[in-house]
């Protein structure tokens, strides 16, 4: 069985330490889907670049656009902390939850890859 999309690889003390350390909970994070994402000064897409995110965590500090809730389709940028105490944006579906919904596959021989499954998000 494959579910996508895949969970981070990571040091589960490493990551309990980082959460204890900063007194936050797991939903306060998130991953980029690839290197490079940019963090930009304010949330449009020509605001300046103050930040190119690499493959490791991003505390993130909530979601601004139309709605307050993310969700597929909308156009919320993430506020993200930075490591200079600082703030950006990052532009909408760039970042993934480590609480996040996955679908699950599996591969039938006779019907090939079918859903198998379906993790909801959250807690």
């Amino acid at each position: 069985m494959i579910c996508s999309p895949a969970d981070p690889v990571f040091n589960d003390n490493e990551f309990e330490a980082l959460l204890k350390a900063t007194q936050t909970d797991l939903e306060e994070w998130g991953y980029p889907l690839l290197s490079g994402i940019e963090v930009r000064q304010t949330r449009l897409s020509n605001a300046p670049v103050i930040e190119t995110l690499g493959l490791h965590f991003i505390r993130l500090l909530g979601f601004e656009g139309p709605d307050n809730e993310p969700a597929p389709g909308r156009t919320q940028w993430a506020r993200v902390a930075m490591p200079d105490a600082t703030s950006g944006f990052v532009a909408p579906g760039s970042l993934m939850s480590l609480t996040g919904e996955r679908l699950c596959y599996i591969k039938d021989l006779v019907a090939g890859w079918r859903i198998a499954g379906y993790i909801a998000g959250g807690n």
